[in-house]
């Protein structure tokens, strides 16, 4: 595929993993660990500086399509809403560099799952992934309230713009689509930054809170879920292709780990 890919990377949801396959195609214009400033820096910059990358990758909303003189596509992960708002919830109390760590683990003591959610300082946790693919100018909108329209606008925005909108709970088979529609050559993979973090137990109310706080989301989510179903129906013998994908991605995974293992040995 000869147009500009932009890889909108919902945070919790599958995004490091799939840079290292995306990364096969060609030099990506990424926008790192402060996404704010990054994006101003790729709309300063001349158009044919911004046109020799193969796209963007990135924390970003939609919209930076129209910097580019060229045609261009987006793709996506999205994330069962509950899912992602616990693994980010994790992710923060493990990273210490993390921008909320300090709010919310004091002097060994962490602030509860519950109590983060009423706490109101992050719009993370708050229709996020409607949040990104309803935006217009590419950044987060982190104080906007999520509405309808929004909800709608992303509808407008993925239907229109977006080649394919993977689900991180269906990874090999959104992989498999991807191949399909842009061409990809090597979709082999060994999967990047997992959280490995001790197993929770969500009483009701919290998975209740949780889905009302994305409600947008959720709704959202279930709609491309099934759309990414229909879609992988649709393709001829594709029960046969994922079969043979995954199987070679066992092996792929093997010779990594193998090889990891030789370079630990040789330092």
């Amino acid at each position: 595929m000869d147009k500009k890919i932009l890889f909108l990377h919902i945070p919790k949801a599958a995004g490091q993993t799939f840079y290292k396959i995306l990364g096969r195609t060609g030099y990506f214009y990424n926008l790192g660990s402060d996404p704010e400033k990054r994006i101003d820096e790729f709309i300063s910059l001349a158009s044919d500086s911004r046109n020799q990358y193969a796209g963007i990758e990135g924390h970003m909303g939609y919209g930076l399509h129209k910097y580019f003189n060229e045609e261009s596509t987006y793709i996506t992960f999205m994330r069962d809403p509950v899912d992602r708002v616990i693994s980010f919830y994790n992710y923060i109390i493990c990273n210490p560099m993390h921008y909320l760590h300090n709010d919310l683990v004091k002097e060994n003591s962490i602030m509860p799952l519950n109590d983060f959610l009423d706490a109101n300082i992050t719009q993370e946790i708050d229709n996020l992934q409607v949040r990104l693919l309803s935006s217009t100018d590419g950044k987060i909108n982190s104080r906007k309230t999520v509405t309808e329209n929004d909800y709608n606008a992303a509808i407008n925005n993925v239907d229109r713009h977006f080649s394919v909108v993977g689900i991180v709970e269906q990874f090999n088979l959104s992989l498999l689509l991807m191949k399909y529609t842009l061409g990809l050559s090597n979709i082999y993979y060994k999967q990047t930054n997992v959280g490995v973090y001790k197993k929770q137990k969500i009483d009701g109310d919290t998975f209740e809170k949780i889905e009302c706080l994305n409600r947008l989301d959720c709704k959202f989510y279930k709609r491309q879920y099934n759309v990414l179903i229909e879609t992988a129906l649709n393709c001829e013998n594709i029960e046969s292709h994922f079969n043979r994908f995954v199987r070679g991605n066992i092996r792929y995974g093997g010779i990594m780990s193998a090889l990891n293992f030789f370079k630990k040995i040789i330092k």
